[in-house]
């Protein structure tokens, strides 16, 4: 049945729900679904409480994962369009830096198969000057995703995401996505709010609109680039 649980920092909440709710996951083979506050929450659970949860009941083939907004994930087909733009049309004075900002992000993308960009290394975006603008112009968005006919569709980051969900037995998202639950993810049976005294502004925030100039240029530039080659 559904409960309401208050208690204050450092007791063993996330442990608290942990158990139950994989326990939930394996009598129905739907994922449990964490609901957090923040994506610094998403990666502490993630990092931190799974694991223990892991060693508590001796099972290290647990698997959990997070899920967040596409726009946390790299897009490759944008990304190698920076990387082409790059190549071809930069200075010598700027080529140095932004060829090592455009290769870092390169293998990074090679790495792992989801690369979250909240997570870049802070030291190497004061270290290279281009990379947050690259970050934001290979940047997925829903207005963007062409999906299956991409190129790099078998694998897009933003899809791994919710590859990597279904066979999973925790899901850690975050409130604004929950609210917004995409169709490609799995299913929400079992679901624990963690930060529950946030949903107010995250609901408010999840049905909000914005416009950011980078993306409206971005589709800007998409536009005349699909007129010209039907011109052509």
């Amino acid at each position: 049945k559904s409960i309401a649980i208050e208690a204050p920092t450092g007791t063993g909440k996330s442990i608290g729900y942990l158990l139950p709710g994989i326990l939930a996951a394996r009598a129905t083979g739907a994922p449990f679904i964490v609901s957090t506050h923040s994506k610094t929450l998403q990666d502490q659970l993630l990092e931190k409480d799974v694991p223990a949860i892991r060693s508590l009941l001796n099972d290290p083939d647990i698997l959990a994962t997070t899920v967040k907004g596409q726009e946390n994930y790299l897009c490759l087909r944008k990304l190698h369009d920076v990387a082409d733009r790059v190549l071809t049309s930069t200075s010598k004075k700027e080529q140095v830096e932004k060829h090592w900002a455009v290769t870092y992000l390169m293998i990074l993308s090679t790495l792992s198969p989801k690369v979250e960009l909240d997570r870049v290394s802070r030291y190497l975006r004061g270290r290279f000057p281009s990379l947050q603008d690259f970050l934001d112009q290979a940047r997925s968005h829903h207005s963007t995703t062409i999906g299956p006919p991409c190129p790099y569709y078998s694998r897009c980051h933003f899809f791994n995401s919710a590859r990597l969900s279904h066979p999973a037995q925790v899901v850690i998202a975050n409130h604004a996505l929950v609210f917004q639950w995409p169709a490609h993810l799995p299913k929400i049976r079992n679901v624990v709010f963690d930060e529950a005294h946030h949903l107010e502004d995250q609901i408010t925030r999840a049905f909000s609109l914005e416009a950011v100039e980078s993306e409206m240029n971005h589709a800007i530039d998409r536009l005349f680039k699909r007129r010209f080659r039907v011109a052509e």
